[in-house]
């Protein structure tokens, strides 16, 4: 059975707290630990690039206590980190926010996270905040981030980033110079990370790799460029397909169709364009269709 990770935009950040409306929010660690300086179920202790979370427990968190979020502006989060040691290889978390009107932390008001990868490896974690409850909220108030409901298991939280609807909206990059991120499921192929790039071994025809979303707004974007190198082939075919909300199956008709690959080591960029509808449930990239040969892929981006 496929496992379903959540993911969203990501995009480049800058230092700070609070900016005007399209900058991000920022907190970057262990600076920003005054400020995350509620603990529940956990202590923390400061590193020199990071802030140590301690588990005493499960269901354990850290929290801001004191925010001022316009969701009408700010729907994406970010947050940097290393995590280890934890005796499963999917974990599961959420993040929590308190309204002018909902002052207390609930379920009805929260967020689901994607799995950490707990290789002790720099990996950023990204999703989309869109929910009736945050959409609606006038105000986010304050914040508690249960980066995992697991114990036990070492997490170092270097930076948790809150981004704007404008630069979501302006770019949807995966850069694999910070890992495979979301992109997973391999079916075909053998991924490996190496030197910033995401290597794929081809092993079979008609082989993909996935990622799923709680909501995708495709609509929004014209092009999708793709920078690679790939060699093993004289021409290849390849594509992407998408899968809307209530889909069961990827299916031949929601299909974006890739020209040939140029397979001689170096790195070029493919651009396509695309019209995507805007509720995406999933993404397939099926990079080329034959097999065997390698891809080693720099960077997925969807632009307006």
């Amino acid at each position: 059975m496929l496992k379903k990770f959540l993911c969203g935009m990501l995009v480049a950040g800058c230092a700070g707290a609070l900016f005007a409306d399209s900058e991000p929010v920022v907190w970057k660690f262990p600076a920003a630990t005054a400020e995350w300086s509620k603990l529940h179920n956990a202590t923390t202790e400061d590193m020199e690039d990071a802030v140590n979370l301690i588990p005493v427990k499960g269901d354990h968190g850290i929290i801001n206590p004191k925010t001022d979020l316009d969701p009408k502006v700010y729907n994406c989060l970010r947050i940097t980190y290393r995590a280890e040691g934890f005796k499963t290889p999917v974990t599961t978390g959420d993040m929590f926010f308190t309204t002018d009107k909902v002052k207390r932390f609930n379920h009805t008001h929260r967020f689901k996270l994607p799995s950490l990868i707990p290789d002790g490896k720099v990996r950023t974690l990204s999703m989309r905040l869109d929910s009736p409850q945050w959409n609606n909220a006038g105000k986010i108030t304050a914040l508690r981030l249960d980066i995992t409901d697991q114990y036990p298991g070492d997490v170092h939280l270097l930076k948790i980033e809150i981004l704007s609807r404008k630069t979501e909206i302006e770019n949807a990059v995966w850069d694999f110079t910070a890992g495979k991120g979301s992109w997973d499921v391999p079916d075909g192929m053998v991924i490996t990370e190496e030197n910033g790039e995401l290597k794929m071994d081809i092993t079979r025809t008609d082989s993909h790799l996935f990622n799923y979303f709680d909501h995708f707004d495709a609509s929004k974007y014209t092009k999708l460029q793709i920078t690679y190198r790939a060699t093993g082939y004289k021409r290849t075919t390849g594509g992407l397909f998408y899968l809307q909300s209530g889909d069961k199956n990827f299916h031949h008709t929601k299909f974006v169709r890739f020209p040939s690959l140029i397979c001689d080591g170096k790195e070029h960029t493919l651009t396509v364009k695309v019209k995507m509808p805007a509720n995406i449930a999933a993404l397939r990239l099926d990079i080329v269709d034959q097999a065997p040969g390698t891809v080693w892929l720099k960077k997925i981006e969807f632009l307006p």
